[in-house]
């Protein structure tokens, strides 16, 4: 009995992480849809900041780390510029 305890729960385990990449793949497709709707952006966006990232954090070291909303990270250098 244990074995199949540990089996179903496994299982339960694979299909709970199965169902949050789904909505993960759900969520990206909708995003890219309304990305692809919207000419091309010149100004800042509210909206599209807001729900898109949910936080960006500035480090000593001008690196920047963007969370978007999936839980995706990007990093980024910031760069400066001569005036």
């Amino acid at each position: 009995m244990e074995r199949y305890e540990k089996a179903k729960a496994q299982l339960e385990q694979l299909r709970a992480t199965k169902a949050a990449r789904e909505a993960q793949a759900e969520a990206i497709g909708a995003f890219m849809f309304e990305m692809q709707e919207l000419d091309t952006i010149n100004e800042f966006d509210e909206k599209l900041w807001l729900n898109t990232i949910d936080t960006v954090t500035v480090h000593a070291d001008r690196r920047m780390i963007f969370k978007f909303q999936g839980g995706t990270k990007a990093e980024r250098q910031i760069v400066r510029r001569e005036l």
